[in-house]
């Protein structure tokens, strides 16, 4: 069985900014590709969980933009 990662503080605050604006995580990521972001659903929830990769503090600045906040 696979274990569960929690979410981030920062992947919560999404989670719930997600919640605010009737959007899904699916949402997001399309709203993404529509800007230019390339991703995928797998990469973001990575990142609201915690996974680092390569390009994961764009795609972080990125999610902020969309979502209109800013979060350390």
């Amino acid at each position: 069985m696979a274990k569960n990662h929690p979410l981030t503080p920062w992947g919560k605050k999404v989670k719930i900014r997600l919640l605010e604006l009737g959007l899904t995580a699916n949402d997001l990521v399309e709203i993404l590709k529509g800007r230019g972001i390339k991703t995928c659903r797998a990469t973001v929830s990575g990142l609201l969980h915690g996974y680092r990769g390569s390009r994961s503090e764009e795609l972080r600045a990125a999610i902020d933009k969309v979502l209109d906040f800013e979060l350390s």
